[in-house]
This record gives C-alpha cells, structure tokens and sequence, in this order.
C-alpha cells in the first residue's frame, strides 16, 4: 500500500483515487485524443500515471496534516498573555512637553514695566486703556499731554494718593517730560501697594516727536 510522509495511506483515500480514475476514463471519449489515457484496457496497467499521483499526493497531504494553500490562521493571544501585555498606564506617565517661557517683562530702575507707546495708541484705540498718569507741572501738562491723562505734580502726588486709588487693582501708566519725575512717582506707588505700575517708554518727548496725537 501506498504511504504518505507521514502515514498510511487510508482505505478512503485508495478509494477515492480509484474514482478519480474512473473519472477521467469517463471524459476521454467526450474530450478526444486531448485527454491521457490513464490505464490500458487490455493490462490494466497505467500508461501515463502522472495525473493520478499529483491527486494522490493532495489527498496523501491533506491526510498527512501539511498545510494547505491560503492565510496563515490569527494567532490567538491567552488571556495570561493578554494580561501581561503593556497598557498605557502601565508603561508611566508620558513626559509632558515644556512649554515655551513667557517674555521676559522690561522694567526701569524703579521697577515699574515698561510699555511701548504703541501699545498705549492700541489701548486708546480700544478704549482699555488704564488710567494714565503725567506727574509734570500743570503749565507743562496745558502745553499738550497723552489724551486722557490726569495731570498730578510728582511733588503732590503724596497727599493725592486717594485720586488714584481706583488705579491700585487697575493699572496706571505714568510718564513726564523725561523720565525722572516719572520715576519718583512709580517708586511711590509701588511702595503704596499699586499692584500694576508701567512706565511710558519715551515719555512725552517721544509721544511728541513721533506725533501722535495730544490733547491741550
């Protein structure tokens, strides 16, 4: 008896093979000289046996346990290797991204910040502007000043600490004619608890010469 790679050929399969040949004698008249001739009619032996080993070498395989043609089937993961499989927390936490440091604020030697002049046209633009504050004498301040300022000599601003008091949460924006009254001023405030004191950057010099415009 025939024998496969790994086993004996079963009875089933023998006679399955012995279909198969039957089989193919039955098509040869209808298909013509095309089709071979798988045994002799008068020795009952094949001629041209080809044909009928490459089946019985399918069946011989399949019975034998080798693999068939296709996908590989999914390999199935256990629930202990499911379970030892990382998860999100237990690989920690992740590293979070260092945000980008905020600029660093300017300030002058009295510690008020510094804000651009610009910045004070966009704020009075936007009617957001904080109270400002000119600290030059009163001729001074008729001559022309920032629109909107309120006008309080340095030298008073001491004893008018209450006309300010809403600018103590608020903001003020204080300047002069060059910036060393204005820096008396701040250190006052600062020193009086004022939470936001700026310095206009140029002071009215600047404000003057870039034209911007001035209230009389």
């Amino acid at each position: 008896m025939l024998r496969g790679r790994r086993g004996v050929l079963t009875p089933e399969l023998n006679r399955e093979l012995r279909e198969t040949k039957a089989d193919v004698d039955r098509l040869r008249p209808a298909a013509g000289p095309h089709i071979i001739r798988t045994m002799n009619p008068t020795t009952e032996k094949f001629r041209h046996p080809l044909p009928v080993i490459a089946i019985a070498f399918v069946l011989l395989a399949s019975a034998c346990g080798a693999p068939a043609d296709g996908p590989a089937p999914a390999e199935r993961v256990t629930p202990a290797e499911e379970a030892a499989a990382p998860t999100p927390e237990s690989r920690g936490p992740v590293a979070a991204t260092p945000a980008e440091p905020l600029p660093k604020l300017r300030t002058n030697d009295a510690g008020a910040v510094l804000v651009s002049q610009a910045e004070v046209l966009r704020l009075l633009d936007a009617g957001t502007a904080p109270l400002i504050l000119d600290v030059r004498t009163p001729e001074e301040f008729a001559e022309g000043h920032v629109p909107g300022a309120v006008n309080i000599s340095h030298d008073e601003l001491a004893a008018r600490l209450a006309e300010v008091e809403g600018a103590r949460d608020n903001g003020v924006i204080v300047y002069c004619r060059s910036g060393r009254r204005a820096a008396t001023a701040e250190e006052l405030l600062l020193g009086q608890g004022f939470q936001n004191v700026q310095h206009l950057e140029g002071d009215i010099l600047a404000w003057l010469e870039a034209q911007h415009p001035v209230e009389r």
